[in-house]
């Protein structure tokens, strides 16, 4: 297979290497799969997609390995939980029980 012919396929962007040796990029093709799997699930939510566009027979897989939580992920998810400051509750329901 030619790499010009398949862009993005294994072979495609194998055939690639050499330019991305000469430009100084230090990554491995495994490592564009797995930002892209993260990067889709990430922006989408879509485990079923990413099965499909990673070409997993299995969505177990696609979970596996592609459902890690990010620290970002853990500070949005407890940013979007934690309680609202005082400051951000409307006068009502601050207001004593039996008032």
């Amino acid at each position: 297979m030619k790499g010009d012919r398949h862009p993005n396929t294994y072979y495609g962007i194998g055939s690639n290497k050499r330019k991305w040796k000469k430009a100084g990029v230090d990554a491995r093709i495994h490592d564009l799969r797995h930002t892209t799997g993260m990067r889709t699930l990430r922006k989408t939510g879509n485990l079923r997609v990413v099965q499909k566009i990673l070409g997993h027979t299995d969505i177990a897989i696609t979970a596996k390995f592609y459902t890690d939580a990010t620290v970002e992920d853990m500070r949005a998810a407890m940013e979007a939980t934690a309680p609202r400051t005082v400051e951000q509750i409307p006068p009502k329901a601050i207001e004593k029980k039996g008032d």
